[in-house]
């Protein structure tokens, strides 16, 4: 399994009172397994993403006011079929739905 993560923080002094830091981080998250009967291998992208803007100004020793802004965004893709591993599971005439595989039944442990 691959993971693709990165996170970058900015931050700037704009003068004695007011700063400004930025983060941005992106995680991208493939992975690929075979399904609990081994007929049809699965697969499962996540794609998340977060940003933050923060200005601090100090008005004196006692005051201190910081403003942000955050944007938050996740995706993801489970139990996607990708490919047949018994040539059984890729026969449409056994899907219960047009154009996917076969059928499977979850049992939870």
């Amino acid at each position: 399994m691959n993971e693709n993560f990165f996170t970058i923080r900015v931050d700037h002094k704009i003068s004695d009172k007011d700063s400004l830091a930025a983060t941005y981080l992106r995680d991208l998250t493939p992975y690929n397994a075979p399904d609990a009967l081994d007929a049809v291998r699965i697969n499962s992208e996540t794609r998340r993403q977060i940003a933050t803007l923060e200005e601090t100004h100090v008005f004196s020793a006692q005051v201190l006011n910081a403003f942000r802004l955050g944007f938050s965004r996740a995706v993801t893709n489970n139990n996607d079929g990708a490919t047949a591993i018994n040539p059984l599971a890729s026969d449409p005439s056994l899907a219960a739905l047009p154009g996917q595989f076969a059928s499977s039944v979850n049992v939870p442990a």
